[in-house]
């Protein structure tokens, strides 16, 4: 199974990440919108700087930058893969003179 963006949120975030490009230096709070690696590290580190405020300005790092690239190169494209795990089930029963009983676990992922 693959997931895709929708087209709408593809657009906001190339806007995004060509705005966050653009920008020499940035409020914390928009880097904030944007929640990959490097920005993140870049964000904490901003944050500790300015004792928690998010309206204070930062600079993005190289390695950001190169993040924010490549999603407005490849945003159009991007997906993300799911694999779901074997699902195994296991029944235990057990009858007696006095009635009966039925017991259902399973592991994995399952449709139903």
């Amino acid at each position: 199974m693959m997931v895709y963006l929708s087209d709408k949120k593809k657009e906001k975030l190339k806007f995004l990440c060509t705005q966050a490009l653009d920008g020499d230096i940035l409020s914390i709070r928009f880097v904030a919108r944007l929640h990959y690696q490097n920005l993140e590290r870049d964000k904490i580190r901003a944050l500790a700087l300015n004792r928690g405020d998010y309206d204070a300005k930062m600079q993005l790092s190289v390695l950001a930058k190169e993040d924010l690239l490549w999603w407005v190169e490849n945003v159009q494209q991007a997906y993300r893969r799911i694999i779901h795990a074997p699902t195994t089930y296991v029944f235990q029963t057990d009858s007696s003179d006095t009635g009966w009983g039925i017991s259902c676990s399973s592991h994995g992922s399952w449709k139903s």
